[in-house]
C-alpha cells in the first residue's frame, strides 16, 4: 500500500503534467508528424497480432450464438414448409382420384353403350382366394345394386372376370386369369370363334374351333356373347394376341393378353339387370 507523503503528491502531479504535455504536443503535431508516432506505431505493431488473434477467438462465438436465433426461425419455416406441402400432396392424390374415377366411370359408360348393356360401378375392396379358385376379388356391390351370380365385371379397358357369388353388399368375383374360366371368344377382324381359357398367370390361351383359320399377333379378341347375355354378353373388349405357339400347324395356340389389368383392379362395372320402378298410383 502507497502511502499519501508530500512526495507521493510531488511525483503524482509531475506524472500528470507531463501527460498533458505530451497529449498538447501529438494532437498539435498530427499523427505523421508528431515525435510520439513511433512511440504508437510500434504499439500497433505489438498490440494488432494479440487483437486480430482475439477477434479470430470470438467471432465464431458471436456467429453462433447469432446462429442459433436463425436456426431456430429457419426450422420453424422448415417445419411450416413440409406441413404445407403434405396438405398439397393430399389434395393433389385426391384430385387425380377424383379424375381418374370419372375417367374410368365414363369409359365403363362408352363400353355399356356400345355392348347395350346396364352398368353398376363399383370398387374392388379385397383380393380372396377361396378354395378351388385362385383368381379371385371381392368388390363393394351386392344384391342390394342388382347384383347376380354369373354377372360378368368389367374394367374400362376391357372384361375382368364374372360373379361367383353374391351377398347384400358386397360380391366375390371370379377372374379371367383362373384356370377354372372359360371365355366364348371371337377374334374380331376375321370373325372366327373361339375358347379362352385362363392359366393361372398374366396370359390367356385361346384356341379357335377352326384349326385352319389365321391367326395373327395384335389381332382384338371380344366375347361371342353367352345365351340369354350371361355371364358374358357380346363384344366386350377382352384383349389382343401377343403370341402364337404352333403357327402353321395343324392346332396352333394363341396367347392373348388382357386389356384389363386383372392384378390392379379398381373401379369396375358390373352387368346388371335394370330395376323395375315401382308402378304409380292413380289418382
Amino acid at each position: 500500500m502507497v502511502r499519501d507523503t508530500a512526495a507521493t503528491r510531488v511525483t503524482l502531479g509531475a506524472l500528470l503534467v507531463g501527460a498533458f504535455a505530451l497529449a498538447s504536443i501529438d494532437a498539435q503535431a498530427g499523427d505523421g508528424s508528431s515525435p510520439l508516432h513511433p512511440v504508437r506505431s510500434a504499439a500497433a505493431t505489438v498490440l494488432s497480432p494479440l487483437q486480430a488473434a482475439a477477434t479470430t477467438v470470438t467471432d465464431p462465438v458471436v456467429r453462433v450464438a447469432g446462429a442459433f436465433g436463425g436456426a431456430n426461425a429457419d426450422a420453424r419455416r422448415i417445419e411450416e414448409l413440409s406441413a404445407q406441402n403434405v396438405a398439397l400432396q393430399a389434395q393433389l392424390r385426391d384430385a387425380l382420384a377424383r379424375g381418374t374415377y370419372a375417367d374410368r366411370s365414363e369409359a365403363l359408360a362408352d363400353i355399356a353403350a356400345a355392348t347395350g348393356t346396364n352398368l353398376t360401378t363399383g370398387h374392388v375392396i379385397a383380393l380372396n382366394a377361396i378354395d378351388g379358385y385362385s383368381w379371385t376379388v371381392v368388390i363393394d356391390r351386392g344384391s342390394t345394386h342388382g347384383v347376380v351370380v354369373d354377372s360378368a365385371v368389367l374394367n374400362a379397358s376391357g372384361l375382368a372376370g364374372r360373379v361367383l357369388s353374391v351377398t347384400e353388399k358386397t360380391s366375390t368375383v371370379l377372374l379371367l386369369a383362373d384356370p377354372i374360366v372359360t371365355v366364348g371368344v371371337r377374334v374380331t377382324d376375321t370373325g372366327q370363334i373361339g375358347s379362352l381359357d385362363g392359366t393361372g398367370g398374366d396370359l390367356l390361351r385361346l384356341r379357335l374351333f377352326n384349326p385352319n383359320a389365321r391367326l395373327a399377333v395384335g389381332q382384338d379378341v371380344r366375347t361371342f356373347g353367352s345365351p340369354g347375355g350371361a355371364p358374358y354378353p357380346a363384344g366386350i373388349p377382352i384383349g389382343e394376341i401377343v403370341d402364337i405357339q404352333g403357327a402353321g400347324g395343324p392346332a396352333p395356340v394363341a396367347f392373348v393378353r388382357p386389356y384389363a389389368e386383372l392384378s390392379a383392379l379398381d373401379v369396375v362395372g358390373i352387368v346388371t339387370v335394370p330395376q323395375p320402378t315401382a308402378p304409380q298410383e292413380k289418382r
